[in-house]
């Protein structure tokens, strides 16, 4: 290793050009980087070849072209994060984020990424090196990689290198001199499918004050709302969830409470989810994973806002349709649908089963792929209502 006090900032300008020539005409790249972001020694060759490596494993899952983002921050890992995360030491940190819309990952492969010669691609078009290249890269330099996926919406990458202690003492002690009260009484209903982010949200938040509801999904949340008498102030919910996404709890939640406040979290950064077009610009967001002091400050920040300003996290409604008024596909070619792939698509979309609706869609692309990604475009956004909604309409005609 030739290691030298970086800004990785420098790395991505560095090898910008070269990027965009890998990914193509069909994939969009975007790029936010932290104008703040501190220093770490590393190889710089060896960081160019961590975002290369990860930069090509997005391009070849986004075989249909669609959008990569990279993005820098600083970074804390704390206690809660290294008890659930072996090899992690507390600390500060910066971090590269990648993230792609691509097809994403199943939990048995995300597993097994990481093994040498591990690859889901065909004969002679993977070594199975490249990740496996990535996370020993990264481990020597004494950082850490996490990957968050979800099948049919894409992958975010993130790698955390140790911050120059220079740079980290100086914005702890930055930090410390505006510390926030951060303790407070409010109910929030936490809504999270992973087990052990639970845990940490109800510790976290019922150490400073607040009564905390848990929820697995989007279903047992409502059934908690419709349960409890009293007033929920917060709704702190999973964007991907099985069964009922983010979106469409919120749409439910607020017909019963419109008072109440909303924090989506995911494991993609902001700035990916909002230019991959899951969320809008101006939603109260908290990236996974998170520090505790990182969920206290944003739902006391969110708490305190004035009623009603991001009330609902700026959802769009169930019934949106694009700027021109109209579903974004042709009508005539829904209506031309069999009988039992309309009635698929209904009972999918009821159920909010966004992995099934994917596939359903999937049969629609050979015959009609104008359709289908007009179809997966109101997918991709939680939309099922609007799913539902066209369905109807074209059912009434008949």
């Amino acid at each position: 290793m030739q290691v030298s006090l970086l800004n990785l900032n420098e790395v991505v300008a560095g090898i910008d050009k070269m990027l965009k020539r890998v990914l193509g005409e069909d994939i969009e790249l975007n790029e936010s980087l932290g104008p703040d972001l501190g220093m770490t020694l590393v190889d710089p060759s060896q960081v160019e070849q961590v975002l290369m490596n990860l930069v090509v494993n997005a391009r070849d899952s986004m075989l249909e072209g669609g959008k990569l983002t990279i993005e820098t921050r600083n970074a804390v890992l704390d206690d809660d994060y290294a008890s659930t995360h072996s090899g992690v030491k507390p600390g500060q940190y910066v971090q590269l984020s990648i993230s792609d819309t691509g097809c994403g990952m199943d939990e048995q492969t995300k597993a097994r990424i990481f093994e040498p010669f591990f690859t889901t691609k065909g004969l002679g078009k993977g070594t199975g090196l490249g990740l496996s290249t990535v996370y020993g890269i990264v481990k020597q330099s004494g950082g850490n990689i996490w990957v968050y996926s979800e099948l049919g919406k894409g992958t975010t990458f993130k790698v955390y290198l140790p911050r120059e202690s220079g740079a980290a003492t100086a914005e702890v002690s930055a930090s410390a001199t505006g510390t926030r009260i951060l303790h407070g009484t409010e109910t929030i209903l936490v809504v999270e499918d992973e087990q052990a982010l639970r845990k940490i949200a109800i510790r976290t938040l019922e150490a400073v004050g607040y009564t905390v509801l848990l929820a697995a999904d989007g279903e047992d949340a409502l059934r908690i709302s419709a349960q409890y008498a009293d007033r929920i102030h917060l709704l702190l919910t999973d964007v991907v969830m099985p069964r009922m996404g983010g979106r469409l709890l919120v749409q439910g939640l607020m017909k019963k409470r419109p008072e109440i406040k909303v924090i989506f979290m995911s494991g993609y950064t902001d700035d990916a989810i909002v230019k991959h077009g899951v969320l809008d610009v101006g939603t109260n967001f908290l990236g996974k994973p998170f520090s505790s002091e990182a969920l206290q400050n944003k739902v006391r920040e969110v708490l305190d806002q004035e009623t009603g300003t991001i009330a609902a996290g700026n959802e769009r409604d169930a019934n949106t349709t694009d700027e021109a008024g109209t579903r974004p596909f042709d009508e005539g070619k829904l209506r031309a649908l069999p009988p039992a792939t309309l009635a698929s698509l209904r009972e999918a979309s009821i159920a909010a089963r966004y992995d099934e609706l994917v596939q359903i869609i999937g049969t629609i692309q050979i015959a009609s792929p104008d359709l289908a990604n007009g179809l997966k475009e109101l997918a991709n956004s939680f939309d099922y209502q609007g799913i539902l909604n066209s369905i109807g309409r074209q059912d009434d005609e008949r």
